[in-house]
């Protein structure tokens, strides 16, 4: 480090050493070169193992950041630091198994500090208490357990996924006024305490995702309508239930993502008064069924994904309440479930949606007008069905769609889509398709440069369906086909005899 000092010129405020060596010794021999004293950042990350004299960092008068991280750091001395003067410290990637209050003591100007990605077992009591203006606290990826903060006023995030937490108390962040982001994730919390959360009146953020909670008590969230809480994560846990009293408090929330958990039934009290939700995630789970009314309240729901759950029905009663005016859903994700009806009633209410899945279901017919008033969907995806035909008049009113993938079914042509302007991608393979049908419809695609997925036409998939007349018979159904698969250097064919309505 002398050699370096002595490079240093007066108005460098900001250093970075880099250093091709194993370890690097910093002393502070070099303490009365000229303009040392000026340095304000000081980066020593990833230099090799660091080696620092018990002077440490005390003899620089106007160091404010100093990021020693992934430098196999074992231990924090209070020797280091005596100016009082440093406002951030990366300590990540290092090897320290506890933080003591001791070692922190000389922090009074601290805002962010992150030792994330150690091996962190005991956070002691009162660690920070020296650091009344910290702000940001990262402990990420250790092996902490239990976690008690202290009275930390200005505290504004608090970051303490990949640890080994397990339980959340009504005073783990109980002096915490101004926090406003709490992530959890990876931990291992089985539960959490009625009312953990009852003094965060500030809290926006809250991620509790991938965990081992069982389920939502009626009280978990409770004196959340004092709190201003707009995003709760609790992805991938084991929750099997949600009372039906569990979220009525959360009247802030904007986003609430429950994916990945064992939901199997939906009750109607449980979004009655998360009126201000924009997004709701319920994708893989185990839902069968949804009460009546349960998103009737949801008027301000942009994206709902029920994706990858066992749904038989979706209808028009689960909005009940909800006027036609009201509902600006954009995207709706029923991918993966039973479903064997499209309910029409339904769509006549989604008059803003852009975006709509239902493959992967079990429809078989698609009613008339099903998507009049859809004239914003811009991709519709209902590939993996097993419908027949289209409406003539399906895509009438889908001016704006981009995307329609119908792959997989049992169509063998489609109605005319002449109107579709700005149509860019196609997916239709794994149909039996009428030969006629499709060779008319491949032109019109390249005419109109839109991109058509290839790979669903190659061998063992059937390209098109060779009838006996010649041409695309689109006035009626196919009916009763006796189908012979043949397969020729490579490439499918199929045989058919067409009988008439």
């Amino acid at each position: 480090m002398a050699d370096v000092a002595e490079e240093i010129q007066g108005n460098w405020t900001s250093v970075r050493i880099i250093n091709t060596a194993s370890h690097t010794e910093f002393t502070n021999d070099a303490v009365n070169v000229p303009y040392l004293n000026v340095i304000q950042s000081l980066d020593l990350s990833r230099v090799g193992k660091l080696t620092l004299s018990d002077e440490g960092f005390r003899d620089y008068d106007s160091l404010k950041n100093l990021d020693i991280s992934a430098t196999e750091l074992s231990t924090i001395k209070s020797s280091w630091f005596s100016k009082k003067t440093i406002e951030t410290i990366n300590l990540s990637e290092n090897e320290l198994q506890e933080l003591k209050k001791e070692s922190m003591k000389f922090f009074p100007q601290l805002r962010v500090f992150n030792a994330s990605f150690n091996q962190i077992k005991t956070l002691e009591a009162k660690t920070f208490a020296e650091s009344k203006k910290i702000e940001v606290i990262v402990l990420s990826h250790n092996r902490l357990v239990n976690v008690v903060f202290d009275d930390l006023q200005n505290l504004r995030q608090l970051y303490l996924e990949g640890n080994l937490i397990v339980t959340i108390w009504v005073w783990t962040f109980a002096r915490m006024p101004k926090l406003q982001i709490i992530n959890l994730a990876e931990n291992a919390i089985t539960g959490v305490v009625d009312r953990s959360f009852t003094a965060l009146e500030s809290l926006k953020y809250l991620n509790l995702s991938d965990n081992k909670i069982p389920y939502i008590g009626p009280w978990s969230f409770a004196g959340g309508s004092k709190i201003e809480l707009e995003t709760i994560d609790l992805s991938y846990n084991s929750i099997t239930i949600m009372y039906p009293i569990s979220l009525h408090e959360m009247i802030h929330a904007l986003s609430l993502d429950l994916s990945f958990n064992k939901i199997s039934e939906i009750y109607e009290k449980n979004f009655l008064k998360t009126t201000n939700l924009q997004m709701l995630n319920l994708q893989d789970n185990q839902i069968k069924k949804i009460a009546p009314k349960s998103f009737a309240k949801l008027t301000q729901l942009m994206t709902l994904d029920l994706s990858n759950n066992k749904l038989e029905n979706f209808d028009v009663t689960l909005f009940d309440g909800n006027s036609f005016e009201d509902n600006r859903l954009r995207k709706l994700n029923l991918r993966n479930n039973l479903i064997k009806n499209v309910n029409k009633e339904l769509f006549l209410l989604f008059n803003f949606l852009n975006n709509l899945d239902i493959s992967e279901n079990k429809l078989k017919t698609i009613p008339d007008d099903f998507l009049k008033t859809n004239k914003y969907l811009m991709s519709l995806n209902v590939a993996s069905n097993q419908i027949e035909f289209f409406p003539s008049n399906f895509f009438t009113s889908l001016t704006f769609l981009k995307e329609f993938d119908v792959h997989n079914n049992q169509i063998n042509y489609l109605p005319s889509m002449m109107d579709l302007d700005r149509l860019q991608s196609l997916k239709i393979g794994k149909n039996p398709w009428q030969c006629a049908c499709l060779r008319e419809f491949i032109a019109w695609t390249r005419v109109n440069d839109i991109e058509l997925d290839k790979f669903n036409f190659n061998p063992p998939f059937p390209s098109c369906v060779v009838t006996t007349e010649m041409k695309c018979i689109k006035d009626f159904p196919l009916v009763d086909p006796d189908i012979k698969m043949k397969f020729n250097d490579g490439v499918s064919l199929v045989e058919m005899e067409v009988g008439r309505l």
